[in-house]
């Protein structure tokens, strides 16, 4: 056991100590169970808390006292939680006595729900702050399962804490004696219904103050976008720090054909699934070089689709074969009516220009095995052939399941992405002039802002060109790092 700070001593000699959690170590003591319980697993402690558990406050305590001109650190995520938690509480605690102490971590309860707080307690009387991670605000939405990286310096008179190494609070401490306190790692409730995991690695505890390492911030949620209304994605320097560096995903969820055949009649397949799905100009053709009646494109998925986005600049429209729409009910080929947006305005002429077939997935809708691959099919069947082959670009699905931009924006319909960059006493300006734009159907990418350098506030909007039939979900990840 480590000896070298002692009770009382002020100044005690130098001393870092830290655990990996990867091997036993004799840094603590045996945990005090009140309910959730504390494991070693390949790197992590795990405190993990199951319905009926028990109720209280566990903790796994520092073997030994200390004092002040220390410093003490985590990383720390809430690993699995539930947003409808009562009084649940994760993080690292210095403790003096029952009147004295102070928790910084995450917490969930009726009244105050984040992924960083301190909450502490000097001569009996208990507060709380919380901080942002995620926009301006500090509500039950920031709740999540990224790392953390958490940091309580004790100096002479006054604590300062660090949230990914960016300084959020400092807290005069007159009234506790900052000496013969014990350091804990704790986690716990008082809501028996509820399971939680809060997982701890990486913890540090030294006796001189050193600069903070630079730590991301890592951020993550999702955008709804409902109408043109542009959504904000704003970044502080109160989370961030004054000058950092940005790197934000965006999933984009890309739409595609799962099964896609061309039935030459009677019984002829020909696989374009992948000519289909390219983006090459002129690539899925559609009908035999000589049409005939009940010769087909065959689309399918694994799961139920709502609409068809059929791209056909670069390559040869439809002129005169004429189509209906059908799929499989269990036991036959049935026509389903569906909203053609690719007949240029003339019935049955579908593929002859670039649109969207929309339709109510019906209720009998079953899968069926076409040429051996099982999906849930639908038929666009010649009805009356004409002579020329319509041949596509791009033809996708859109899922019923799928909320993303490719599956439920307009067609056709872009998404702008612009940067801001905030001035005091101006308010935010643009970072660049040109936004960056994402196209449905014809997009083969994602969101990708890489090592965008902000000194101070950042805004990143999203905004749609047309109203979406539904709303457009968009997940993001982001990270920032402090420079």
């Amino acid at each position: 056991m480590i000896t070298g700070i002692e009770p009382f001593n002020v100044l005690p000699s130098s001393i870092v100590a830290n655990d990996s959690f990867y091997s036993d170590s004799d840094l603590w003591k045996d945990p005090v169970i009140n309910g959730t319980t504390f494991t070693r697993s390949a790197g992590w402690m795990v405190a993990a808390h199951d319905v009926g558990g028990g109720t209280g406050i566990s903790y796994l305590q520092a073997n030994q006292r200390f004092g002040t001109q220390m410093s003490f650190e985590v990383i720390m995520s809430l690993y699995a939680f539930d947003p409808a938690s009562n009084n649940q509480i994760s993080g690292i605690r210095l403790w003096v006595d029952d009147d004295n102490w102070f928790v910084l971590g995450a917490e969930i309860n009726a009244g105050n729900q984040s992924a960083a707080m301190l909450r502490y307690k000097i001569a009996g009387a208990e507060s709380v702050v919380h901080f942002p991670v995620n926009g301006a605000d500090a509500t039950r939405s920031n709740l999540d399962a990224y790392r953390r990286h958490f940091r309580i310096d004790v100096l002479n008179d006054h604590l300062v804490i660090y949230v990914n190494s960016v300084k959020r609070f400092d807290l005069k401490a007159n009234a506790v004696p900052l000496l013969n306190y014990y350091f804990e790692l704790i986690a716990g409730t008082t809501d028996d219904t509820k399971a939680f995991q809060a997982h701890f690695r990486d913890v540090v505890y030294r006796n001189h103050i050193t600069t903070p390492e630079v730590y991301p911030a890592k951020i993550g949620g999702s955008i709804t976008l409902s109408d043109t209304t542009p959504s904000e994605l704003i970044f502080t320097d109160e989370i961030s720090g004054n000058l950092y560096e940005l790197v934000l995903r965006a999933d984009l969820d890309e739409a595609y054909v799962q099964q896609a055949w061309m039935l030459d009649s009677p019984a002829t397949y020909d696989d374009i699934t992948s000519e289909c799905n390219d983006l090459t100009t002129g690539m899925a053709v559609l009908l035999p070089a000589v049409p005939a009646a009940n010769d087909a494109v065959i689309l399918g998925a694994s799961e139920k689709f709502d609409h068809v986005d059929v791209y056909m600049d670069g390559g040869v429209s439809n002129l005169d074969n004429e189509f209906n729409v059908l799929y499989w009910n269990g036991a036959a080929w049935a026509v389903l009516a569906v909203t053609d947006g690719t007949n240029g305005g003339v019935a049955g002429r579908t593929f002859y220009e670039n649109g969207r077939i929309s339709f109510a997935p019906p209720g009998d809708w079953t899968a069926i095995s076409v040429n051996g691959v099982s999906c849930y099919y639908i038929s666009i069947h010649v009805v009356t052939a004409g002579s020329s082959v319509p041949v596509a670009t791009h033809i996708q699905l859109g899922l019923v399941s799928h909320s993303g931009f490719d599956h439920a924006a307009a067609f056709l319909s872009t998404l702008e992405v612009k940067m801001f960059k905030g001035f005091t006493g101006i308010g935010y300006t643009r970072s660049y002039m040109d936004a960056m734009s994402y196209r449905q159907c014809v997009g083969e990418r994602n969101v990708e802002i890489n090592g965008w350098r902000c000194d101070g506030d950042a805004k990143i909007t999203f905004q749609l060109s047309e109203t979406p039939t539904k709303p457009v979900v968009i997940p993001y990840y982001v990270f920032t790092r402090r420079l």
